[in-house]
């Protein structure tokens, strides 16, 4: 990686509907971790986020989003406020 990153956006290895392809999915994306060393690569205010549920030492290494500059929970409130509004809206 040449340039410094300002931000890691990670998805899910496995989706909901995928879990017969779990262990699979798993070994096939494991380069694709984020790690110490892949954040290494990001800038020193780079920020890190994620759609949650997490699976802590799959996608993310363990301790990954209580040590990095996260933003995954402030994320995560907004998308369900955003979800909630969408649902009410729907029923008026």
């Amino acid at each position: 990686m040449a340039a410094k990153t300002p931000m890691s956006l990670h998805r899910r290895m496995t989706s909901m509907g995928q879990e017969a392809e779990h262990e699979q999915r798993c070994i096939a994306f494991a380069k694709y971790q984020v790690d110490e060393k892949l954040l290494s690569y990001a800038k020193k205010d780079a920020i890190l986020m994620h759609p949650l549920p997490a699976h802590h030492g799959e996608e993310v290494e363990v301790g990954i989003i209580d040590r990095f500059r996260s933003v995954i929970f402030d994320q995560q409130k907004t998308a369900c406020i955003s979800s909630a509004r969408c649902l009410r809206k729907s029923f008026k």
